[in-house]
């Protein structure tokens, strides 16, 4: 069982190393079969489609973020401080700043990836997205000035579907940033980090 979690874990890194430099659609089970060590037969031990491969990578990057949040709520415990608000928004535009692929994912190809996965990895992955929700509503609880149960939720369904529209201000393509021009629809590209920091400002600090 130990040998498996390396080559689960190569086949996902295959995955995102050709996501960098190729569209999703583009990309085949041979293709990730071809970037790891092993053959396409031992990719089917881990997963049956390639939706099953990327959808992995986004339960990975949801588990990773959960728990970088509760390490925030563990430093906080540690410290006797609470987290300002003004500090909580810089702790998680910084945090999405270095998720790109999982906003990527979410906002371009989610429900396809849905669709072509196996109930048991859409389970996996479900599991995972609610313990980031359980993850910010802890930080939440740490965070100054009484954020309240009814507050917490508000934030949290205003914050989590934001997350699935912020890859397109980030990265039009050529041809969406043309089409605005000849609509003349003044569009201007923003970082992840800016556009997170001025929700949670807006929901929190301003609110």
């Amino acid at each position: 069982m130990q040998e498996q979690i390396p080559q689960r874990e190569e086949i996902l890194a295959a995955a995102q190393s050709l996501y960098e430099t190729h569209n999703y659609r583009d990309i085949s089970l041979k293709d990730i079969s071809e970037v790891t060590s092993f053959s396409r037969p031992t990719i089917y031990n881990y997963f049956h489609t390639k939706e099953e491969i990327f959808l992995g990578l986004i339960t990975r990057e949801y588990d990773s973020w959960a728990a970088e949040m509760y390490e925030w709520v563990s430093a906080s415990s540690t410290s006797g401080k609470v987290i300002t608000r003004e500090n909580f928004a810089e702790l998680v535009a910084g945090s999405l700043e270095k998720r790109e692929l999982m906003l990527k994912l979410i906002s371009s190809n989610l429900t396809d990836l849905e669709e072509g996965a196996s109930q048991e990895c859409i389970d996996e992955f479900k599991r995972s997205y609610g313990a980031t929700l359980s993850a910010m509503n802890a930080v939440l609880k740490v965070v100054d000035s009484n954020v309240g149960k009814k507050k917490r939720e508000n934030f949290i369904y205003a914050f989590f579907p934001f997350l699935y529209g912020i890859w397109p201000y980030v990265h039009a393509t050529k041809k969406q940033q043309l089409g605005l021009e000849h609509a003349l629809v003044k569009f201007e590209l923003h970082s992840v980090h800016d556009l997170v920091r001025n929700l949670v400002d807006q929901l929190l600090i301003k609110g």
